[in-house]
């Protein structure tokens, strides 16, 4: 059962990878562009270059370039951090913002099908679990990416 739900998890996951695809091309971002601009929309804290080249895989100066090209063509601006003032954090326009909330909201009238459709315990609990299992994969993923699976 294990791993039907952990495939189940992995098909999901491409299918979310597709959608990324395909809101990235209707923004005219490429896709580590768009992986950029998603993490900052989904993070609960402000974010530097350097957590996004942490985020994306890049150098920091590739992410400073990508933080430039995405400012050029007005989907992001950076601000003083609020508590360094040495710090420099990535905020979308609020066009931007808008522009990924009408996109992803279009992606997401499917679930919102398959919610109506299903008792309200269980879209909660199906909610609790996807954000539980969400937390631990990330924790895994930045773990394994660091030198040597995070061993010393």
């Amino acid at each position: 059962m294990t791993d039907e739900l952990a495939w189940a998890l992995h098909r999901l996951a491409l299918a979310l990878f597709e959608v990324d695809l395909a809101v990235a091309r209707r923004l005219g971002v490429s896709s580590v562009e768009y992986t950029a601009i998603k993490h900052v929309a989904m993070s609960d804290r402000p974010v530097g270059p350097g957590e996004i080249a942490q985020l994306v895989g890049v150098s920091s100066g590739s992410a400073t370039e990508l933080v430039d090209r995405l400012q050029r063509v007005g989907h992001v601006h950076r601000r003083p951090d609020p508590h360094d003032g040495r710090r420099r954090v990535v905020h979308l326009t609020p066009t931007t913002v808008r522009r990924l909330e009408t996109e992803l909201r279009a992606a997401s009238v499917g679930v919102g099908e398959l919610a109506d459709e299903l008792p309200p315990e269980l879209t909660r609990s199906l909610t609790d679990v996807l954000g539980r299992l969400s937390g631990r994969l990330t924790d895994w993923a930045r773990t394994a990416s660091r030198p040597h699976g995070g061993v010393r």
